[in-house]
């Protein structure tokens, strides 16, 4: 499997002749529900025991959130995932458009 823009796929290892843009991994079905966010100032990121289900790690370009914590890293960048705290929402999702 593959990340593809904000999501894994299952590709087919057996065909050599196709161009590769990402890091082909084993395929990990847990994995195939991962996928990341366009968070947003309405996106509900804790549950009611104010304990997070979004995820976060920063980038060169600003910051990338996800729905779960996956395989603990980023797919592209492979920085530590981390669970978002109201400070990171504070600072990166308040008053960000959900266009």
């Amino acid at each position: 499997m593959q990340w593809s823009e904000d999501h894994y796929e299952v590709v087919d290892c057996s065909q050599k002749d196709e161009v590769v843009l990402n890091e082909i991994i084993p395929l990990d079905k847990n994995l195939l529900d991962f996928r990341k966010l366009k968070a947003c100032d309405t996106t509900r990121c804790f549950m009611e025991n104010g304990d997070a289900f979004v995820w976060y790690s920063k980038t060169a370009n600003g910051i990338d959130f996800f729905n779960d914590n996956g395989n603990g890293k980023h797919p592209v960048t492979k920085r530590a995932l981390r669970p978002v705290t109201q400070y990171i929402v504070g600072k990166y999702l308040k008053g960000k458009s959900c266009e």
